[in-house]
């Protein structure tokens, strides 16, 4: 997440984008990510946020072929939007896309599992954080669709304010986390409000 805030700040920095800094004996760039996602795991169609100190005549277009001339060979920018922070909107759901491609695993089973976990009115998991300890939490609302396709498990889940379920997490609920790497997950979509 830093790692990835750092590389977006330098990027601008090349463009001589006109980023705004924070104030104090240390300043940074105000730029931001909505919706962290985990190392080690691919994200698509995802967003920053930049706050200029001006804005110019330059045009979205212009400002997006100029980033994508300078970034890494791979990274693609679809799209750019230029808002008052008043309008911003707040990320309300996550896509995650499981690969089963490279796995043995028995869908019969997940199958089943998946309907089993489609039925309940709670599923209660056990969070647990170097800072905070144990935490009993319920996910089952958090979970809002479940698709399994030939090669791939496909979730949607519900982004609060208060957090969201983690990729590991959903790994142990269905039983695939000594079966699937975390590299085998990808956030295909962000949902915003």
């Amino acid at each position: 997440h830093l790692e990835l805030q750092n590389f977006f700040a330098k990027l601008m920095l090349r463009c001589n984008f006109p980023v705004k800094f924070s104030s104090g004996f240390n300043p940074h760039p105000k730029i931001s990510l909505p919706v962290p996602r985990p190392v080690g795991i691919a994200a698509y169609n995802d967003r920053i946020r930049v706050e200029v100190s001006e804005l110019t005549d330059i045009s979205e277009t212009d400002i997006m072929e100029k980033l994508q001339n300078y970034a890494p060979q791979g990274m693609l920018f679809h799209h750019i939007w230029l808002t008052e922070k008043s309008e911003l909107r707040r990320p309300i759901g996550i896509k995650w896309i499981i690969s089963l491609e490279e796995t043995t695993i028995d869908r019969d089973n997940l199958r089943k599992k998946i309907e089993q976990i489609s039925a309940k009115d709670s599923l209660i998991i056990i969070r647990e954080t170097p800072k905070k300890g144990r935490k009993t939490i319920d996910v089952r609302g958090m979970i809002q669709d479940i698709h399994l396709q030939e090669k791939s498990l496909k979730l949607k889940v519900a982004l609060a304010q208060t957090g969201t379920i983690k990729p590991t997490e959903i790994l142990r609920i269905f039983g695939l986390a000594d079966k699937i790497d975390l590299s085998d997950t990808a956030r295909t979509k962000i949902y915003w409000e």
